[in-house]
C-alpha cells in the first residue's frame, strides 16, 4: 500500500505529460503551417514572433524527450508498482 499511491500518481502524470506534449506538438504544427509560404519558407511579421514560435518549438521538443526516454520505464515501473501492491493488499 505504500508504493500504490504514489504509482499511480507517476502513471498520471506520465500521461497527462504525454497528452499535452502531444497537444503543443499538433499547434506548433498548425502554426508552422499557417506561417509558411508558397515558397515553402516559415515567414513571420516581426522578429519576436519568430523568436515565440521558436521557443515555444524548443520547449516543446524538450518535454517529448523526457517523455521519450524514459517512457518505457516510468509507467512499467509504476504499473508493477500498482499490480504488486493490489496483489500484497488481497493477500
Amino acid at each position: 500500500m505504500d508504493i500504490f499511491i504514489p504509482a499511480v500518481i507517476a502513471l498520471a502524470g506520465y500521461v497527462w505529460l504525454v497528452l499535452r506534449a502531444n497537444r503543443t506538438f499538433h499547434a506548433i504544427r498548425k502554426e508552422r503551417f499557417e506561417h509558411t509560404n508558397a515558397a515553402g519558407v516559415l515567414q513571420f511579421d516581426t522578429y519576436e514572433e519568430l523568436r515565440k514560435f521558436e521557443s515555444r518549438e524548443a520547449s516543446n521538443q524538450f518535454w517529448i524527450n523526457v517523455a521519450a526516454v524514459p517512457g518505457g520505464v516510468i509507467p512499467l515501473a509504476a504499473i508493477f508498482a500498482i499490480i504488486a501492491s493490489i496483489a500484497e493488499m488481497s493477500s
